[in-house]
């Protein structure tokens, strides 16, 4: 979990690309994910609310954009599709490894 505190839209900006080990302008535009003008309009006002929290998703991460500009950036966790079983794989045990063979 990465915090950054800025502008509501850097914040997001820096915290997504710091997550994924890259340059701010290699992610694509926030503005795919959500209005950048309406959250930094709902943040920078000066009484701000501190029970204010925005949440959306943005380049596969769950976004939380606090009152005070914060961006608290988090993978999201896989959940199970209803009625489709997963099945655990060991990455080291390979089917073609002939010490397995009878």
């Amino acid at each position: 979990m990465v915090q950054h505190a800025t502008t509501a839209t850097l914040s997001v900006i820096r915290a997504v690309a710091d997550v994924e080990g890259t340059d701010p302008t290699d992610l694509p535009p926030l503005a795919d994910a959500v209005d950048a003008d309406a959250l930094n309009k709902l943040l920078e006002h000066e009484g701000r609310d501190a029970e204010l929290q925005i949440t959306f998703r943005y380049c596969g991460y769950h976004v939380i954009l606090t009152h005070d500009g914060h961006a608290v950036v988090d993978a999201p966790r896989p959940r199970p599709r209803p009625g489709v079983e997963t099945e655990a794989v060991d990455p080291g045990l390979d089917s073609t490894d002939e010490s397995l063979a009878d």
